[in-house]
């Protein structure tokens, strides 16, 4: 197992603290760069947003004025068709009339989707009624009710006093001919209001539903005006009616066309609350979505109109998310500028005191690495050894591992340095450091003790052995001659070599570097290139040897 908690052999300098002082003029510069930033924007949002303002709400008042042209519209339709239905009287034309009649309003006014006329006919007319029409244009007619289920399935209407069916609509299609002698009061959705016009007399709209396609609209109710009783001939004996014109209208025909409408708006209408509390809205068109950053930085415009109808109470709402390319490109390209400059500006001084503040860290960190360093080599000093080999001591104990210290003294150094100077010798130590660290690991350090003293610690071994192995490594290595040049014949050296293990010969950092300098004499007693492990004097060998390390296991 691999413990990467202690890597002492990187010696990565600590990153530069944060300077208070610095951070208060970044702070500083900072926020009256932001300021007059704002300032500026600010100043351009403002009339940016009132003109959106107006744009706006003309756009909206043009909304209005479409919609409520069109309600008026519905009204005027719907007075007018009435009007004729009571005028037009009995007769086999009157059928083939009011068919041409619908089908010139329908050209006029687009939007009104079906104009439909519907009979109330008491329980016990019933019978004549259906014969009546039955023997004239509608051979197939039947009264039959909506059930409910599935797609409004219908059935034969059911024993009740008064039914309401479809007797005549425009336009006709194959599709629509099955409405022919559907009772409108069983529909829930039309019931309420066909109720309220017979009752009150007076034009009533329904409540918005879904029709068989899936498009939303509502049927506008008005009772026939004048002496209109039937478009078919009566029965003898038949009891008197009363007729209704029906103006079916898809909500989303109110609306200007696509090409008109603002894709950037949404569009709301509903009937008011006191008219249908709980009615669904004509239309709710969603707008095109905006950014979270236009949500965040620009108002969202509202326009609300309340259309007072007799017949269609509604309210129109309309809401717009103003949007990033609406701010006037002139006046944010001038106020953008001045940030910039003023961004530049600040950036300029910033980074110059900001390179003085680098510049003065790198002298306290370079002050803080040659306290802990060795000047010469470049080697951990034995300040530094010392730290390494306590937090060393105490991952290899909560780990059940062990640690080895190995203290090398070079033997004949004194010579060189007498014999070829201490330039020379300083060179020999140089590369001494450059050996010693090519034989350890990562997580080891190879430290200048002092003079030509070095202290290699081996962290994470489980055995003497490893330490044995290293220091045969480092004997070999010190072997190869050193080639100092300037015509000098390359310097031969070596090093005795004393191995102290944790826990074994100590468990603090004195302790273990006592007994290795202790091993270390007792190596040397065997002369130069050997090495000897701390408690075990009879236990030194040089480089080539491999005789067994103590029992440490």
């Amino acid at each position: 197992m691999k413990i990467r908690e202690l890597t002492p052999g990187h010696h990565a300098q600590p990153p530069p603290s944060r300077h208070r002082g610095s951070g208060r003029a970044y702070a500083l510069g900072f926020a009256f760069w932001l300021s007059a930033t704002l300032a500026a924007f600010a100043f351009v949002l403002h009339g940016s947003i009132k003109l959106s303002e107006r744009e706006f709400d003309e756009y909206a008042a043009g909304v209005h004025i479409h919609l409520r042209d069109k309600l008026h519209a519905n009204e005027a339709v719907l007075y007018g068709f009435a009007s004729f239905l009571g005028a037009i009287g009995e007769g086999d034309g009157a059928r083939g009339s009011a068919r041409t009649y619908g089908h010139s309003v329908l050209q006029s006014y687009p939007h009104i989707h079906m104009l439909l006329v519907v009979r109330k006919v008491a329980r016990r007319d019933l019978a004549g009624y259906t014969a009546g029409l039955r023997s004239g244009a509608l051979p197939d007619f039947e009264v039959r009710e909506f059930t409910g289920r599935g797609e409004r399935a219908r059935q034969a209407a059911g024993d009740k006093a008064d039914y309401y069916p479809i007797v005549l609509m425009v336009p006709e299609t194959p599709a629509s001919a099955e409405l022919y002698g559907l009772d409108i009061d069983s529909l829930d959705e039309l019931k309420d209001a066909l109720q309220r016009s017979e009752r009150e007399g007076i034009p009533v709209s329904s409540a918005p539903f879904p029709l068989l396609d899936g498009d939303l609209a509502y049927v506008m109710f008005r009772p026939v005006i004048g002496n209109f009783r039937t478009i078919a001939r009566r029965p003898e004996g038949m009891a008197s009616t009363l007729s209704y014109a029906l103006l079916v209208v898809r909500t989303a025909d109110l609306l200007p066309p696509p090409g008109a409408l603002a894709a950037e708006v949404r569009h709301r209408a509903e009937r008011h609350a006191e008219a249908a509390p709980a009615a669904p809205p004509l239309f709710d068109l969603p707008a095109r979505p905006a950014s979270a950053v236009e949500r965040l930085l620009l108002p969202e415009l509202h326009s609300e109109w309340r259309i007072d109808s007799l017949s269609q109470p509604l309210r129109l709402s309309m809401q717009r998310q103003m949007r990033l390319h609406e701010i006037q490109p002139s006046a944010l390209a001038l106020a953008g500028m001045a940030s910039l400059l003023s961004l530049a500006m600040l950036i300029v001084f910033l980074r110059s005191r900001e390179r003085q503040r680098i510049a003065a860290e790198a002298k306290r960190r370079t002050i803080e690495h040659l306290a802990l360093h060795d000047a010469l080599t470049g080697l951990p000093n034995r300040f530094l050894l010392f730290g390494h080999l306590e937090r060393a001591s105490s991952l290899a104990q909560r780990h059940d591992m062990k640690v080895g210290v190995l203290f090398l003294d070079l033997d004949g150094f004194k010579a060189v340095n007498d014999r070829l100077g201490h330039p020379v010798g300083d060179l020999v130590l140089q590369e001494v450091a450059r050996r010693l660290q090519r034989c350890v690991r990562d997580c080891d350090t190879a430290s200048r003790f002092g003079g030509d003293e070095f202290v290699v610690l081996l962290s994470e071994i489980w055995k003497a052995e490893d330490a044995r192995k290293v220091a045969e490594k480092i004997l070999q290595a010190l072997a190869e001659p050193i080639a100092i040049g300037d015509g000098h014949a390359p310097v031969r050296i070596s090093t005795s070599i004393g191995i102290a293990i944790f826990p074994d010969c100590g468990t603090d950092a004195t302790a273990l570097i006592d007994a290795a300098d202790h091993a270390m004499y007792c190596a040397k007693g065997g002369g130069p290139g050997h090495y000897a492990f701390a408690g075990n004097a009879a236990d030194v060998a040089p480089a080539a040897a491999r005789s067994t390390a103590p029992s440490t296991a």
